[in-house]
């Protein structure tokens, strides 16, 4: 039994289910395990302090950059973009660098870092949090693995990479992203994206289900806004209900949809479910905590849903690794772009302004769903990174 810190940053829930997954894995095969956000641990525990201070202003800075991009969708959404060195590339390492140096000067300046001590081994899965390790590390003797889960272009690559740190990547192409921007390849390992053990136990048995339902043409939505809220996304997810109004009515296709605990957009939805008069035919989830959305998520993934809509952030290897079939709001940052291109180029999936007007039909068409569900599945796209670590870290 080995004593492992897990740090993360929850600036999306991407990096938290990721983070859970590792957790999961590591305490299945009996290591000692913590997870820690050491933004929120400081301004949770030492107020008034100078860490407590710096935290916070790394904080948000963070939560500024997610709402500018958010707002502000500046990058450009063409296939091969974040290949090149063109204005994205350094509008990327600009940030990226504001953010590395935050991460080095706030792991300098803590006055400690108690979930650091006495641990063997900081698995990151957030770039700040692995230079944070780093920084910290000093005369201290563990080993950090930096985890890039995200499938990446240059752009994002940049930004994810952190020198120093044993990494951990996707796929081969990833791999390569990051030697084309200098990566010792003896330091990078190829382990696959760390899909949720549970999921990835019953990759099968979810892949039948999708394909036996969506045959029959029972269609169950699960609709995703994430812990970043923008606003042509909610506009999108209010649109997919206001359109599949007779079929939510009739029952043809039933609607699940976690909020987030978003209480502004909440009380859109509310106000449209009541005008439309289907407020009992709509399941909503509306905690904001972030265990409670991926512990539901995971779960309603287990059950019936078996399409889903939300930007291409993780839950784009849902898809991948389970074969059920997605339709995307469009990106926000490089790696959603990076992402967005994956599934489209593995199994033609759309974009939600593509199907918009027709978007019963498109559901409806059970041959189409059926093609798209058994691409992603066939894909073989790698998602047990989860357990794979465990290899490395033996």
């Amino acid at each position: 039994m080995r004593k492992i810190i897990i740090l993360y940053l929850l600036t999306g829930l991407g990096h938290f289910r990721e983070a859970e997954a590792v957790e999961f894995a590591l305490r299945q095969a009996g290591h000692e395990v913590e997870l820690v956000d050491p933004l929120d641990y400081y301004r949770k525990t030492s107020p008034g302090t100078f860490s407590f201070t710096i935290a916070d202003l790394v904080y948000r800075f963070m939560m500024f950059w997610w709402a500018f991009s958010s707002r502000f969708d500046f990058f450009a959404k063409v296939e091969g973009f974040s290949e090149s060195r063109g204005l994205n590339f350094y509008i990327v390492k600009a940030f990226s660098f504001v953010c590395k140096w935050a991460g080095t000067f706030f792991s300098r300046r803590v006055n400690s870092a108690p979930f650091l001590d006495n641990c063997e081994i900081v698995v990151s899965i957030h770039p700040i949090t692995s230079i944070f390790a780093l920084g910290y590390r000093r005369e201290k003797n563990y080993r950090v693995f930096n985890v890039i889960a995200d499938e990446i272009g240059i752009s994002a690559g940049q930004y994810l990479y952190v020198e120093g740190c044993e990494t951990f990547v996707n796929s081969q192409k990833s791999k390569e992203t990051l030697l084309k921007l200098g990566a010792d390849g003896n330091q990078v390992q190829v382990i696959g994206h760390p899909l949720h053990p549970t999921l990835v136990d019953h990759r099968e048995q979810i892949f039948k289900r999708v394909q036996t339902s969506i045959s029959q043409n029972q269609i169950t939505l699960g609709l995703f806004i994430g812990l970043f809220k923008p606003a042509h996304q909610q506009k999108g997810l209010l649109g997919v209900i206001r359109e599949l109004k007779p079929e939510i009515e009739s029952g043809q296709i039933k609607i699940k949809i976690l909020t987030c605990g978003h209480k502004d957009f909440e009380a859109k939805l509310a106000g449209l479910l009541n005008s439309l008069g289907i407020h009992q035919q709509v399941k909503i989830y509306n905690s904001g905590n972030p265990a409670d959305v991926t512990q539901t998520a995971l779960t309603w993934v287990l059950e019936d849903v078996n399409v889903m809509f939300s930007r291409p952030s993780e839950l784009v290897f849902y898809s991948l690794g389970l074969g059920i079939p997605h339709i995307l709001f469009d990106p926000v940052g490089p790696q959603e772009v990076d992402m967005m291109f994956l599934l489209k180029q593995r199994a033609g999936v759309k974009l939600y302004k593509e199907v918009k007007d027709n978007l019963a039909g498109y559901l409806q068409d059970s041959n189409g769903l059926l093609k798209v569900s058994s691409g992603l599945y066939g894909s073989n796209y790698p998602v047990n990174g989860a357990n794979e670590i465990l290899k490395y870290l033996n």
